[in-house]
Formats: C-alpha cells, structure tokens, sequence
C-alpha cells in the first residue's frame, strides 16, 4: 500500500485549483491525484468544441506530463476509487489496490443523471460528459440526418447547435422550456428564435410518455403531442454528483458532499470541492451544489489552502451562479437571481428586450444592490457583474448612471474598488 500526504480524487478544475495551492506554501509534500480516465486533466466546458472539431482532443487538456511534473503531482490514470475509510485514512480502487492518505480531497465530479422515461434503456442514446463522449458523439454523427435532444440546459443547447451545424436535423424537446434555469421567458424566447433560424425546432412543455425503437430509429412518444423520430438521440436531463463511492465511509452526503465555509467534509482531515460538493448559497446559507466552473475552481482553492494551513485563507461566501453561453455567434450570460425573484423580497427589475435584434438585458436589484444580470447580445462585461452582485456593491448614489449606462458605470465602480 502506498502513501502520500495529498490525496486528490479528481483532476478537473477543482481538483487542479486545490494542488496550485497547495504548492503555493508546501512544495515538498506529496501530491497524489487520482482520475477514473485515461486522461490527461481537461475541462469538460470545452467539450462542444470537440464535437464540433473547432478543438482537437488534445488541446482540451488542462496540463500535460510537464506541468503535472513541474507541480510534483504523482498522477494516476484510469483509478476508480471504490471506497474511503476516513478511520484508517485509506482509499481503495476498483482495482483492489489501497492508497493511505493524511488529508484527502473529494474533487470527483459528476455523472449524466440517467433520464426517468419509460423505454429508454433499450435505446442507445448519448451523453456529454467526457472527452470519449464527444468523440463518440461526433462518430456516431456521420452519415445521420436526424437526431433529438432531451434537456432544456447548456449542454442539450450545445449539442443541438454542434448537431445543426453538422447538417443534422436537429429537435430538442423540453419538459418546460429552454434554459429555464438561467433566462426569464423573454430571453428564452430570443434563444428560440435564434435555434429555429438555424433549422432548430424546439417542442416546449412536452411531457415524455415512453421511448422506443421504430424500424431501427428512435421514437419519443409525447403526451398530447405527434411522436417525434429520429436517427440519433442525445439525453442531456441533467447530472448527478459522483458520490455512490462513499457509501458506508461515515462522511455526511445529502445530494453531495456537504462541507462547511472551508471545504471541510463532515471527518477529519476531508475535503471536497466542485460538482461533488454541497456547500453554502451566496444568498443565504442553505446549502446547495453549484456546478459552475468559478465556483469549482474558487472551492478547489479554498480546500488546497486549507490543507496547508494558508493563513491568507477567507472564508468560503457562497455559491453564486455565472453562466457564459456563445451559441451561433451570438453571446447570452446569466448571474445570480436572472430568471425569476421569487425568494427575493422588495426585487426591482429593469428589462431591456428588442427581439427585433435578439438583444436582452435584465438587471434584479434588492435594497439597491445588484442581485442578478442577464444578457443577450449587448456589451455587458459579465465579469464587471458577477463582481457588482459578489461584492454587494451599493448602487444608491450611482443608480441612475448604471441603469443609463451599465457598461461605462460598471467599469467605473469596480476600478475604484480595484483600487
């Protein structure tokens, strides 16, 4: 059984965040870090680009041999971990093989949620989750001409653009409708104006009553509506925390790992951060998963300093959304409160829509702060935002020059802050 003073399971960008900080105060204590692929650590954001073969695989990757070299990182591939023992400080691969670790980071990510609908498990579908589910996704769209696409979030969205610029034929069927979770109705309806153009159709609150083979194609079956058929389908229903290892380990799971404000695990000396961590809102403390790629870079730091014993260490403030989205050349972002205020007491909104020109602008304001933004196609900087609503900023004295000039005032506010 081998030993190292740094166990991390999990090599995307917490996992990754977590080791640089480390090494920040400790360079000499071994880092070992474990991945369940074959893989080179990589981002899973940059996957569209992969099917779509504007990034070739290679170029997905995070590091190479080199830097992981540089960062003194033992990187093991293809170690599933089974299970972990906190009392013994052990983790075990499929394998067999045991690993002891003194501290042991949690950065295992997530899973595609298998889809509720009747039917499906004997219908090949595909996933967008790893670099080998892109590659499959671009083999299998050769010589297709159809294909449907179940999810209303980022990655349904993504595919389906990477599928009609194929030349496939492309329908996404939505239980409610796109991008709920990220854009009011207005904006959703822009991003459907702007996928029909492109020969997207998009079928909205469709209810889901079976799916099944018909003469070798894929048929979903509809509640109230025609039956949809296609040659190829892409199942994009969510995802779902990597968590089934540590079952029987003591360290407290609701829908994740539930951590406090430093990244710690509910035993000693574990941590985790990104997707697989259940970690307090931004609004309030209930906690919450936020699978967002700031938020899993920014816990992932937390947890390596924290390991360390960094005393520049601050305390984790909450999970707030941002979510950037290019799609067709246009460019859409959300932050925060963005596509409703229920929950938000007193909310003021100031909208901005021209669907003339597939433009939109949506701020939510609560006691004069900023509290949610989003966008459609406008010169809004999402980074000047994001730091607007996480830094509570007080627009009372400079109201009126932010909603007349949001860009030139935003600039502004966060330069004097800068400084």
């Amino acid at each position: 059984m081998t030993s190292c003073k740094y166990l991390i399971v999990g090599c995307s960008h917490a996992g990754m965040s977590a080791a640089e900080a480390i090494r920040v105060r400790d360079d000499k204590g071994s880092i070992t870090m474990l991945t369940r692929e074959d893989l080179m650590p990589y981002s899973p954001t940059i996957l569209p680009y992969v099917i779509s073969g504007r990034t070739r695989p290679l170029a997905v990757f995070l590091k190479d041999e080199d830097e992981m070299a540089r960062l003194k990182i033992d990187f093991r591939q293809a170690a599933t971990v089974s299970g972990v023992n906190p009392s013994d400080r052990t983790v075990t691969l499929a394998s067999g093989d045991r690993l002891a670790y003194e501290k042991l980071l949690l950065a295992t990510g997530s899973l595609p949620a298998t889809p509720p609908f009747p039917g499906i498990e004997s219908i090949p579908y595909h996933t967008l989750r790893t670099v080998d589910d892109a590659l499959r996704l671009k083999d299998a769209m050769a010589g297709t001409t159809s294909a449907i696409v179940l999810g209303a979030g980022l990655i349904a969205i993504h595919a389906a653009e990477n599928l009609a610029t194929a030349g496939v034929k492309v329908t996404v069927i939505v239980r409610s409708r796109l991008l709920r979770g990220y854009f009011d109705d207005q904006a959703g309806d822009i991003i459907r104006q702007i996928l029909a153009a492109k020969g997207i159709t998009v079928i909205g609150d469709a209810l889901i009553n079976r799916i099944e083979d018909n003469a070798g194609k894929c048929m979903v079956v509809l509640d109230g509506k025609p039956p949809v058929t296609a040659d190829l389908l892409v199942a994009a229903t969510g995802i779902s925390p990597c968590i089934g290892y540590l079952d029987g380990s003591g360290i407290r799971t609701e829908n994740g790992v539930v951590v406090d404000e430093t990244m710690r695990a509910s035993v000693k000396d574990v941590w985790a951060a990104g997707d697989v961590a259940q970690a307090r809102g931004f609004f309030d403390e209930k906690t919450q998963i936020d699978a967002t790629l700031p938020s899993a870079m920014e816990q992932g730091r937390m947890a390596g300093m924290d390991m360390v014993d960094d005393k520049y260490l601050k305390h984790y403030i909450g999970g707030l959304s941002l979510n950037t989205y290019n799609f067709f050349g246009h460019r859409a972002f959300s932050i925060g409160f963005s596509s409703a205020t229920e929950g938000i007491s007193d909310a003021d909104t100031d909208v901005h829509c021209r669907p003339a020109d597939n433009q939109f602008q949506k701020f939510i304001f609560q006691d004069n702060r900023l509290v949610g933004a989003s966008a459609i196609n406008t010169r809004l900087d999402p980074g000047v935002m994001y730091q607007l609503v996480r830094r509570r900023v007080d627009l009372t004295p400079d109201m009126s020059n932010f909603l007349a000039d949001p860009v030139s005032t935003g600039r502004l506010l966060m330069s004097e802050i800068w400084r």
